[in-house]
């Protein structure tokens, strides 16, 4: 009987120890493994998007570019395969042109094409020390850009950034060499505004690389990886929702931002 309320005594006492470990452990794996933190993913997500960069809006500037059939902003006809820089930025771009009804154009005709497949590789490098940044640009992108004739644009598509970015913000200093990928989805820009950055639509970005951080606060040299979704909120601004819920406003223009 003694032996029998022993057993007992150590099979509840493992239940007990087992449940309390389950309840203490309230960190989910994710969690576990964010090796960065929020203001550190918004550091990674503006240099990657952010014009001052060279970020995903300078992609933006070249497709609205081509949707206004403005080739005097291009330097040269942009109606086949063609290389054009602006700025320290070098983009090798393939156009193509189609009318309302889908009919393809050998170039951008004014009051008849629509519709465009943009594909471009942007490439270059620069560097500054005030503030301190040296960047080694190579993305590529794919726009559909729809309702031209309309003089409200569409933009759907996709890029991938394989860049190289050393820069300092806020007494650190960081080398974010990313993997990324973004899925555009409906964004729109309005050709008579004057701004390429869309006044509406969404981001889905895949954030992924490496880090190297020294300086202001902990020192990191880690791989990383988060979802974030981008959706834009007009005059140059998108709010970004980090993966824990957390929301932060960005500047395009400018790469300064936020918490909401």
């Amino acid at each position: 009987m003694k032996a029998l309320l022993k057993s007992l005594m150590l099979v509840s006492l493992s239940a007990f120890l087992f449940l309390y470990g389950c309840d203490k452990n309230t960190t989910s794996p994710e969690e576990e493994e964010d090796v960065l933190t929020s203001t550190e993913k918004m550091v990674v997500i503006a240099t990657e998007m952010a014009e001052p960069t060279g970020g995903v809006t300078s992609d933006f500037n070249t497709a609205y570019q081509a949707a206004n059939g403005d080739v005097g902003m291009l330097y040269k006809p942009a109606s086949f395969d063609t290389t054009i820089s602006l700025d320290w930025i070098t983009y090798q771009l393939s156009l193509d042109f189609y009318t309302k009804s889908g009919i393809q154009q050998p170039r951008y005709i004014p009051q008849l094409t629509d519709s465009l497949i943009y594909n471009g590789k942007a490439t270059g490098h620069t560097t500054t020390t005030v503030p301190q940044k040296d960047l080694t640009l190579n993305r590529t992108s794919t726009f559909k850009i729809g309702n031209i004739l309309s003089n409200v644009i569409s933009l759907n598509g996709s890029a991938k950034n394989n860049s190289n970015y050393t820069i300092s913000s806020e007494g650190a200093l960081y080398q974010i060499v990313p993997q990324s990928s973004f899925d555009f989805r409906n964004l729109k820009i309005n050709l008579s505004s004057g701004s390429y950055i869309p006044y509406t639509g969404k981001i889905l970005a895949t954030i992924k690389g490496h880090i190297t951080k020294t300086g202001v606060g902990d020192d990191k040299d880690e791989d990383y990886q988060f979802d974030v979704t981008l959706e834009f909120a007009g005059d140059d601004w998108v709010i970004v929702t980090l993966p824990n819920g957390i929301k932060f406003k960005l500047n395009l223009r400018t790469g300064q931002f936020s918490r909401v």
